[in-house]
């Protein structure tokens, strides 16, 4: 069963790279999405966050995660300069990430 089309994942991706590089409290959910969507282990979906999406990006999320599963390719080879446009996002986040998420909890 196909959820999405690779058109309306990769549009989705560019969605929420848009939204993670403007400074609200739905930048950090999108960075979320995306971070998870290429390493789970290290940056976890705290799926409470998703509240934190107006509707149209919460579509974008889910797009992302369905269009993840789907066609089992990380978000960041859809897109021209993805590995940089990635390592901006992880950089802007550290917080994000597994190991600071516990050392922030702690």
């Amino acid at each position: 069963m196909k959820l999405v089309t690779a058109e309306q994942y990769l549009n989705a991706v560019s969605t929420l790279v848009a939204l993670e590089q403007k400074n609200t409290q739905g930048s950090r959910a999108a960075a979320q999405v995306l971070l998870s969507a290429c390493e789970g282990e290290q940056y976890p979906l705290a799926v409470t966050d998703l509240c934190l999406l107006d509707e149209f990006n919460y579509l974008a999320a889910l797009q992302v995660i369905s269009g993840r599963v789907q066609f089992l390719s990380e978000p960041y080879k859809l897109l021209r300069n993805g590995k940089e446009i990635f390592k901006t996002i992880r950089d802007r986040w550290p917080q994000l990430h597994v190991v600071m998420r516990a050392e922030l909890i702690h």
